[in-house]
């Protein structure tokens, strides 16, 4: 067997122990690369069923502040209703 030979088979054999050593690592780093995907997919998830509650709950915010307004007015024109009417009997005595 000449030098070549010799350097390619250690090689081979250093290569192929470094895989078996390197393999289980590799396949714990792509299973924890899954998890994470997962997890971020979960989190995203998570994130639209959140934002949706918030936008019902500005909406219904919204419809409340509008019916509010509205309550506003009428009472608003009922009192300036009282108040001419009170005003022309006032001077009409």
């Amino acid at each position: 067997m000449n030098s070549e030979e010799l350097v390619s088979e250690l090689t081979n054999k250093v290569v192929a122990e470094a895989m078996q050593v390197i393999r289980p690592l590799l396949e714990k780093v792509a299973e924890s690369m899954r998890a994470m995907e997962q997890e971020k997919q979960q989190m995203m998830q998570g994130q639209e069923t959140l934002s949706d509650p918030v936008k019902d709950n500005q909406a219904l915010l919204q419809d409340l502040q509008t019916a509010a307004q509205a309550r506003l007015r009428s009472i608003e024109q009922r009192v300036n209703l009282k108040q001419r009417k009170l005003a022309s009997r006032i001077t009409s005595r």
